[in-house]
Parts: structure tokens; sequence; C-alpha cells
């Protein structure tokens, strides 16, 4: 019987470092350890076997335990994840812990049979990154991990190893993790002292502009008390420069006899009553002050200040809001104070001092009130005036003196220079898309400059810019009404996610290179019950147009399982897959959580991932970068550009994205004749251009014939999509496509 073990031994010496053929021969010794007979104890019988195995060529013979069961991982996870959880603060339930817990318990199994590769450091990192495993609780699970190594393997060795790299990986992971919330944390101080820095700003210039040159001392206070602002008039009373009051408590200021009843005002103005009056002693003078809270747009608020030899109580909020004649809707000045403002400059003007005047009017303006209310036209508003004051930094007035149109004021010997670059700011500031809610408003500005020095009167001026501002025009970015069939479908749409009869095909993406097949990109489909397979790519942005919200987590989460099937089934040839994310998605914050939730429920890798975003979903309504996005970045997932140089328009931002591939759209227009071909294909490659100097790979769709490869060789571009490189198709078809592909491109 030994002789004949012996050669079916010697058999499998060729495929000896195949792990199935490895089990089979951990069989095998434990087949001659329990039948043989011949020797009298299990000493010499494991020598034999030594000798057996020697002869065949192999190593030492392994000594071998019995392998638990599915029962006792669960009942291991089980065990851990009740420490866990009452050593913790978990958010996540109790059967997905328990889930992820067995997960690892099944990885370190695995690696204890077959100890190759980095995986006990891997799963402690996971350990502390992902379920943030406190210090306790991983010591609790190394006792059962080694428990658990116990019953696989008795070499002490191995087990000695695997801890070491679960401690290495989890001491890495939490280092990891807490750096990343202290980023967080800092990221988040930083933002939130910008955000309160730019509202100060915005602040001090609205009340400048309104009571800038009152003769009544005034100032604004913040909720603690302290000066904000304090216009000429308070600073010729008090007999302080702008730097020693900002920041100063107004109890401060007066006499000290006086200084806890004032505090105590300040307190009860903030807290109980919006209007309160008092009399103080100021520089041994008697004053009278008058405090009136006014909501800010902030959790904190604001208090104005009057100050005045006279009795206050006649300057009611309503009194001050008439004499500047605010604006109720923006805050800024009105028609009627800033007609008296232009008269007082235009009296002080001269040929060497000439005053511009910059008009601003929002000729989309009438039509967002009309087809959207006067709620959403007023929202537009108050997102637009953080722009003009940051535009008009220059400018000695801003104010609205028409429902769509602002006035800006400019004095000095460059007037006229500085309100050129006022309006080209302006314009451009202006113009960018505000978001309001989920949908993205062009407000389409017009721009006009007039100047004078001082031959004409003020309501001339006015009339000469309105008179140079552009006609009005259409309102831009229309939703477009849908075609009859299409909003058939549109109407439809929704009840086929519920019935799911939407499903997911994948369209190819080659290397142009060595023609491979490296990406697939997730499209959907319909299998509508009378219209057959319908392509619904186009409907999905629709949707989105008009405000449909569609539930596609969960074909995303399909997709990262057929991406998991790809890899498990073609190792490193797998194609990775791209997901195109909808701009109302990628807007929010809860694009992270969603995106990595899938991808460890999943088990595909992030690095397998590439996200195709929008300028609509990359950049804020104030034009930055939303600040979620490098998150994902940070998390190994690739982000890329969609539409570049079809609807991108912030060029000045690239540079500042973390993107790692832009997508150009095929540069053939239909029916273009040789000089309108020539024309795109020169702007492609100057894309093309632009995309390279940042390092970015480039994908060129749509390309339908060998002339459009033969471009896409031309412009430099690295990868390609469309017709000519294969339809959408299933996921079975991609993994057979990467197993069998098709012949070089021309």
């Amino acid at each position: 019987m030994l002789t004949t073990l012996l050669t079916r031994l010697t058999a499998l010496r060729g495929a000896r470092r195949d792990r199935r053929v490895q089990q089979h021969l951990d069989g095998l010794t434990a087949l001659v350890l329990r039948e043989s007979r011949e020797p009298t104890g299990p000493a010499a019988r494991a020598e034999i076997l030594t000798g057996l195995f020697q002869q065949a060529g192999f190593g030492p013979v392994r000594r071998l335990r019995a392998a638990p069961g599915e029962l006792a991982l669960a009942e291991t996870a089980a065990s851990w994840e009740r420490f866990v959880r009452g050593n913790a603060v978990m958010t996540e339930s109790s059967l997905d812990t328990q889930s992820a817990l067995e997960s690892v318990l099944h990885e370190l199994a695995d690696w204890v049979r077959d100890p190759a590769g980095p995986v006990p450091e891997q799963v402690g990192r996971r350990l502390a990154d992902e379920l943030w495993l406190d210090a306790e609780s991983f010591g609790h699970g190394l006792i059962l991990i080694q428990d658990l190594c116990e019953r696989l393997h008795a070499d002490r060795a191995d087990r000695f190893r695997m801890v070491s790299a679960l401690t290495v990986g989890f001491t890495q992971g939490t280092r990891q993790r807490v750096l990343a919330e202290q980023t967080a944390i800092h990221q988040g101080r930083a933002e939130a002292l910008t955000k309160a820095q730019r509202h100060r700003s915005a602040q001090r210039g609205q009340f400048l502009a309104c009571y800038g040159e009152f003769g009544i001392a005034m100032g604004l206070l913040d909720a603690a008390g302290r000066v904000l602002v304090a216009n000429p008039a308070l600073r010729e009373l008090l007999r302080r420069t702008d730097a020693q009051l900002i920041g100063t408590a107004l109890s401060e200021l007066v006499d000290q006899v006086d200084a806890g009843h004032t505090a105590s005002a300040c307190e009860t103005v903030r807290a109980h009553c919006p209007h309160v009056y008092l009399t103080v002693r100021l520089r041994a003078a008697e004053v009278h002050l008058a405090l009136h809270w006014s909501e800010d747009g902030t959790s904190e608020g604001a208090v104005h200040l009057v100050v005045d030899h006279e009795p206050v109580t006649r300057l009611s909020p309503d009194w001050l809001r008439q004499a500047a004649g605010p604006d109720p809707v923006t805050g800024l000045p009105g028609p009627q104070y800033f007609a008296h403002r232009l008269e007082q400059a235009l009296r002080g003007a001269s040929q060497q001092e000439p005053i511009s005047l910059c008009l601003v009017r929002l000729r989309a303006w009438t039509g967002v009130r009309r087809a959207h209310g006067a709620a959403a036209a007023e929202a537009v508003l108050r997102a637009i005036v953080p722009r003009l004051i940051a535009a008009c930094d220059a400018a000695h007035l801003l104010a609205r003196i028409e429902p769509d149109t602002f006035a800006l004021l400019l004095t000095g010997r460059d007037a006229w220079t500085r309100g050129m670059d006022l309006a080209a700011r302006c314009r451009d500031w202006v113009g960018a898309a505000v978001h309001h809610g989920d949908r993205l408003l062009l407000l389409d500005p017009a721009v006009a400059l007039a100047t004078s020095t001082g031959q004409v009167g003020g309501h001339e001026l006015v009339r000469r810019g309105l008179g140079r501002l552009e006609q009005p025009g259409p309102v831009l970015a229309p939703v477009p009404r849908p075609a009859p069939a299409e909003r058939d479908l549109l109407v439809e749409l929704p009840a086929a996610f519920r019935r799911e009869e939407v499903e997911l095909a994948y369209l190819p993406t080659v290397r142009l290179a060595d023609n491979t097949l490296v990406a697939a990109e997730a499209t959907l489909r319909w299998r509508h019950p009378t219209r057959g397979l319908v392509p619904i790519d186009h409907l999905i942005q629709r949707a989105e147009d008009i405000g449909l919200r569609l539930p596609l987590t969960a074909l995303f989460r399909t997709a990262c399982a057929h991406a998991r099937g790809w890899h498990e089934e073609l190792g490193r040839s797998a194609p990775h897959l791209i997901v195109n994310v909808p701009a109302w998605l990628a807007r929010t914050d809860r694009l992270v959580g969603q995106v990595t939730g899938v991808l460890s429920k999943t088990g595909l890798p992030p690095a397998s991932v590439h996200l195709g975003l929008t300028e609509a979903g990359l950049l804020c309504e104030h034009g930055g970068i939303r600040p979620h996005l490098p998150l994902l970045a940070g998390h190994g997932l690739a982000l890329r550009l969609n539409n570049f140089g079809l609807t991108f328009a912030r060029f000045d931002q690239l540079p500042e994205l973390t993107l790692r591939e832009i997508a150009i759209p095929s540069p053939r227009g239909p029916g273009d004749g040789a000089s309108a071909a020539q024309c795109r294909q020169t702007v492609t490659e100057h894309l093309v251009r632009l995309g390279r100097q940042l390092s970015h790979a480039i994908t060129l769709q749509g390309v339908a014939s060998a002339t459009d490869v033969a471009l896409a060789h031309a412009i430099g571009a690295d990868y390609v999509q469309g017709p000519s490189l294969g339809e959408p198709c299933p996921a079975e078809e991609i993994a057979h496509r990467v197993l069998h592909p098709v012949p070089p491109l021309p």
C-alpha cells in the first residue's frame, strides 16, 4: 500500500504548487497516517511517511489539524461581535458587524492553510480603518484568532507571523485613521473660519454701503457684544480708529460705572428683547444707545448699535430701513438711497476725478421667476449678491435699483480702468451657474459702463447706462420639452425600476497601444414589455434635468458584483469598472459613504472603480471644488471628467481637481463639412494637449469608424470607446472578450 501511495505522490510532484493539489497531498498524508498498520507506533509511521515524501521529491510532512467548519467561524465571529458591541458604539447593525468579522476570519483561515501574501496585515488595517475597532476589541479578537489557529494548524511560526502582521496592520490602520480624522477636523475648522471671514467681510460691506455716510454714529456688534464694524460718525464720536474699535466689547467703551449695565443690555437684546434702549456716560458725556437685534443668516446673528446725544428711541429698525432704503430681499441699498449717493458723488466729480457706474442686469431672472416662482427667484438673488460683493471690492457702493438690475458706483482717477476690470469680474462670476435645489440655473448677465465728470445728473447717467445694456434674451440652460414618445418613457421609468426591468450593459473601453480591453462603462437598458430593449442613458440625464430621482444604488451594487466576478475569473487582466455618477448625487456628501459602503459589501477593490462626473457634479455654486470629492480619491477611487470640451467651462479649476482620466466626445458631428470637421479636430487636439499637461489619461468617445480610430491615434488618445469597438453587452461577454480578444484595430 505504501508503495502505491508513493507512486501516486510522485505523479503529483509536477503540480505541487497548486493549492488544490496541496489539499490532495494533505489528504494522502492523513490516509497514510491512519491506514498504515506496518509500524508499531505513530513515530515510526511518521518516519516512514517522511521517507516516502522525500523519495517523491516533496518537503517535510505538514502536521494537520481538523479545519473548523462554517459553524465554528460563525460562532467565533458572533463572540467577537458581542465583545466589540459591548465596548464601543457601533453605527452598523449587529448582523453587518458579525458578517464583516466572519469575512475577516475566513481570510485568515485561508491564509493559515496557505500562508502567502500580506493578507494578515491588510486585515489588520481593515479592522482599524473600516470597522473602527478599539485596542481592547482588537486584543480580544487576537485571543479568539489564536484559538482558531490552534484548530487550523499547529505550526507556531505561522501563528506568530500572523499575529505580528495583524498587529502591524492594525497599528498602521489606526494611525492612518487618526491622521485622517485630525486632517478632517483641521479642514473643517479652516473651512469654518474661512466661511466666517467671508461672511463678516460681506456683512461689513453691506453695513457700510447702507450706513457708511450717515451722520448718526452707528456700528455693528456680534452676538457677544464686540464691535464688528463702525461707521465714520461712530469712530469720530469715540475718537478711535478702526483698529482700536474692531473686536472691542461695547461695555469697555463706556464709563466703568455703566460697563455692567451695558453688558447686561447686550445679553438681553441677544436672548430676550429685539430692541433695547439705554443711557450711559461716554467720555464724560451722557449719550443714548439703541441696540437692535438682526438675523444675519447665521446661528449667531448681529446687533445694530445707534449712538447719539439726543434720545434715539425714534430710531427703530423700521426707521433705519426707511432712511437707508435697503432692499428687503438682498439687504443692499435700494434705488432711492443709491440715487442720493450718486448725486453726492456727481457734485464732487471733475475731469480729473470722474465717476463710473457699472450696471449688471440678470437677463434670465424674470424667466426664472416665471418658471419657478417668486421664492425661487429671491433665493437666486440671495445667492448672487455675495458674488457681486466679492467682485466689487473696488466699488464705492453696490445697490439693487431694479428687480433684475444692480448698480455699482466707483470714484477716483482710475474709476474707468477699475470699472472695466469690475465689469469683467461681474460677467464671469455672476455668469457662473447657480444651484437652486437640484437645478442648475444660468442667469445670463448683461454688463454696461457709464462715466461722468459731473456734467450730467444722476438720473440721466443711470438712463444712459440702462440703455447700453443688451436687450433681454432668452433664459439660458432651459429644460427642452421632451418628444411625446420620450415623455411617455419618462412617465413609465420609475415603475420600470420598481419592476426590475432596467438592466446593466457594459460599453468596452480599449487601449489604443495594444488593443486591450481595459475598462467597461456601465450603461442602462430597459427591457420594455412592448418596445423591446431600449437604451436609457439619455433618459437618465433627462430625468435629472426635470428633477426626477431614480434608485440607482442597487444597480451600482450589481455592477460592483459583476466587476468582482471579473477579478475572480480574470485576475490581473480584469477590466476596471466605469460608473457615471448623477450630478445631484455628486453634490451631496452622502456619495462617499454610499460608494465605500457598496465596495465594502461587494469586496471590490476601490482602485478597480472609476467614477465619471460632470462639471455640475464636480464644482459647487461658487465655482470651487466640492470638498467631499477629494475623499473619494483618498479611498483609492479614480475620478473621470466626462464631456470635457462640451459642457466643462471652469478650466481654471482643472489643476485643483484630483482627476485620473478625461473623456472627450468625438470631434466629428453629423453633417459636418470639411471646414467644420477640421475646426472640431483642432479643438480636440488642444483639449488632449491640455489633458496631457495635467497628466490625465485621455479617452476619446464615439469612435464609430476606422477613420475615427486613425484620428484617435493622430491626436494622441490613450483609450477609445464607441460602436467600432463594440456595443454595450452583458457582463459575461466582457469576460469573454478579455479571454478572446478581437482583431487589432486598424
